[in-house]
């Protein structure tokens, strides 16, 4: 895997004045500090890739420079596990707050450019996935972490309530995932949805 050191630093993290009416679960906009340093990769993980390290491909469509498709929360971090143990270093999904710095990469809009330039989203992408690199990367040189397919993070979606937990009909387990996918439009694909 291609990874790119990530400097520590303060970013502004959350959701901007005008998305609080109508995203409910995205957090707050403050000030965040990244107190260490640390590696992120810098594509979505390919299908080839997985198959590598876990002996099976789930994703729909088939390519091996696709990224991969249809992981739950659970198969995300066992592929993490059981890439440690083959390259003798440790991975693991990144933190929500680590996620949201290295998208931004020191920007403090939504996104680092044109969505049509960064992201494949509804309005480009002809309901499919692409390959991976394809699209402009950001000041960390990290490619897609918008649009194309969510990306996991380590935490767990923490409601603001009891009533909102019980309320919540998704089959996720309440796990958090990120920068929107391939099918959504641009008020997914941005740095704070959640």
């Amino acid at each position: 895997m291609k990874l790119v050191r990530i400097p520590k630093g303060v970013f502004i993290y959350g959701s901007f004045e005008h998305w609080k009416s109508d995203y409910g679960s995205e957090l707050k906009r403050r000030i965040e500090t990244i107190e260490q340093e640390f590696y992120i990769g810098v594509f979505e993980v390919t299908q080839e890739q997985y198959k590598k390290v876990m002996g099976e491909n789930p994703s729909r469509p088939i390519g091996p420079d696709l990224p991969v498709n249809y992981v739950s929360w659970e198969d995300a971090k066992k592929f993490c596990e059981r890439l440690s143990l083959m390259e003798k270093r440790k991975y693991r999904l990144p933190s929500e707050k680590e996620w949201e710095y290295s998208c931004r990469a020191g920007s403090v809009a939504e996104r680092y450019g044109r969505l049509a330039s960064v992201a494949w989203s509804h309005e480009n992408s002809n309901g499919t996935i692409h390959k991976v690199g394809l699209k402009l990367p950001n000041k960390f040189g990290l490619y897609d972490t918008l649009g194309n397919v969510f990306e996991w993070c380590e935490d767990e979606f923490v409601f603001k309530n009891e009533a909102d937990r019980k309320n919540d009909s998704s089959d996720l387990e309440n796990k958090i995932f990120r920068g929107g996918s391939y099918f959504h439009n641009e008020d997914c694909c941005r740095a704070a949805f959640r």
